[in-house]
């Protein structure tokens, strides 16, 4: 009894005395890893809710995280924003959408569109990068954007940047269609009552 007892601290000792940590591959193994995602999730909804009501609601096919990075990938995303009484007031969806965590920037690809409610009309395109600091949502010049309000207005062209600051819109490529500003509309429309 005796001698299995004392056999036992000794194999441990061997078996630990036998492992070797190789701190090189570690190193490549960290390397690796910033082109490996932290975390990947699929058919994830993301929910913020304030005062036991949703703000908005973001469901993705897929979502990646690549914490060292600031990054987050979105496949296949839809948005909804909602207004005190639940309603939906804003949504829109797009491919892919890259999430800055560091600046809460975002790059979004590939048949997006957005419908707004509050401003009674959309935004489509192929490319749209949101500056958070600035509150300016602007397309490659390349890309085509289409805004349409629900009252008919219909422009589109390249070179799109919207300043929600100052509420300015501007294109600075070519541009088509037809814009009624209803607030001119219906200034002049008064006047000649």
């Amino acid at each position: 009894m005796k001698i299995q007892c004392s056999l036992v601290p000794i194999l441990l000792y061997l078996l630990l005395a036998g492992c070797c940590i190789d701190y090189d591959e570690a190193m490549i193994a960290e390397d690796l890893a910033e082109d490996i995602p932290d975390t990947i999730l699929y058919d994830f909804t993301q929910v913020e809710v304030k005062d036991g009501k949703p703000l908005y609601r973001i469901q993705a096919e897929k979502a990646e995280s690549f914490e060292k990075q600031y990054i987050s990938n979105l496949t296949s995303v839809q948005f909804q924003e909602f207004d005190v009484e639940g309603e939906i007031i804003t949504m829109g969806w797009a491919d892919r959408v890259t999430y800055f965590t560091n600046t809460e920037d975002a790059e979004m690809e590939g048949n997006l569109a957005f419908h707004s409610k509050r401003e009674e009309g959309s935004v489509s395109g192929e490319y749209l990068y949101w500056e958070n600091e600035t509150k300016i949502l602007k397309s490659k010049t390349e890309y085509t954007v289409e805004l349409k309000k629900d009252s008919g207005s219909n422009i589109t062209g390249t070179g799109f940047e919207a300043d929600f600051t100052t509420e300015h819109i501007i294109f600075t490529g070519k541009t088509e269609g037809t814009w009624v500003d209803e607030e001119e509309d219906s200034a002049e429309s008064g006047s000649e009552q």
